[in-house]
């Protein structure tokens, strides 16, 4: 089963990110006069909502049909890719100095649609599979 072969994600802390990301929060409507940081909450629940969904989704996969399997295995690939861009974009935004003279790293609608884009993805492999009746 591919299930069995996956790589161990990395461990998401969710008290330590959600209190870094409250810190950047601050930090980002703080420097950035017009700036909501809202946006950094609305990413890191996202990632957290995704990260949690991904973990149980494994043993979900592992018990599918074999003529479900394929398809499942598609849809979260597509949520894993959409956790990945996410995760980048926010740690970019951890790395970034916000006093520095240079123009923050992050777009916050870029940030945004990458949020709404994650949690259709997610939406989209919630909707489509069911337990199987015969399991």
């Amino acid at each position: 089963a591919v299930y069995g072969k996956r790589k161990t994600p990395r461990r998401f802390q969710v008290t330590k990110d959600t209190e870094k990301a409250e810190e950047y929060k601050r930090r980002i409507t703080e420097h950035n006069p017009g700036v909501d940081g809202e946006f950094v909450m609305l990413a890191v629940n996202s990632l957290v909502t995704a990260r949690t969904y991904l973990k149980f989704s494994y043993v979900y996969g592992y018990h599918l049909s074999d003529d479900k399997q394929p398809f499942f295995d598609w849809k979260v690939k597509g949520v894993e890719q959409e956790v990945s861009k996410l995760s980048n974009m926010m740690e970019d935004l951890y790395r970034h100095d916000m006093l520095s003279t240079e123009g923050p790293p992050w777009n916050r609608d870029q940030v945004v649609d990458q949020a709404a884009l994650l949690k259709q993805k997610l939406e989209d492999v919630m909707q489509g599979f069911t337990v199987d009746e015969e399991a």
